[in-house]
């Protein structure tokens, strides 16, 4: 008996200004994308400031090493263009976003706000890390407030392996 797995598509949004300013954001996103993908979730990202290169390197590295041939398939990168206008920014969000069923918010600015917006439209799993501060933080704070988020686990804690582990949890938990 042959059982047809659906592919579950994750996005991530997030970005940091400097590096420094959070040193725990590379190991946190070397650990999300590994067990995103051994869970055999696909990864998507519009290559936020730094955020995407994590998630990028992380999962070249972990497709290289197990032997995944076909990387364009496990990784999307869908870049958002400086050059467009502010509508069309917008429109390129949705049509990004509408494809996808999960959102996990790490770090970021007004981007990843806007972001947040459209994917609360769009009525897609909102999963914000707020243990990697910025707009994610906000995001859960509200989402909290407003009672729409069970991740309240996540509220306090900063072991990267439990907060990774409760994100596969939530998304497995919810996948079809």
């Amino acid at each position: 008996m042959t059982v047809e797995v659906k592919k579950h598509y994750v996005y991530i949004s997030g970005s940091i200004k400097k590096v420094s300013d959070n040193i725990n954001i590379l190991p946190l996103c070397k650990t999300l994308s590994n067990k995103l993908l051994s869970n055999d979730f696909f990864l998507v990202s519009a290559a936020g400031s730094h955020i995407g290169n994590y998630i990028f390197g992380a999962v070249l590295k972990y497709l290289e090493e197990n032997n995944y041939e076909q990387i364009r398939k496990r990784l999307i990168i869908d870049p958002i263009p400086n050059s467009l206008e502010k509508s069309e920014i917008e429109k390129h969000r949705i049509r990004l976003l509408s494809k996808y069923k999960s959102i996990i918010f790490i770090s970021g600015g007004s981007g990843t706000r806007e972001e947040y917006k459209l994917a609360k439209k769009l009525n897609l799993e909102l999963i914000p890390i707020p243990y990697t501060g910025g707009e994610a933080k906000n995001i859960f704070d509200e989402l909290k407030k407003n009672n729409l988020t069970d991740l309240t686990v996540l509220e306090k804690e900063v072991e990267i392996n439990k907060i990774v582990d409760t994100v596969i949890h939530t998304l497995t938990g919810k996948r079809g």
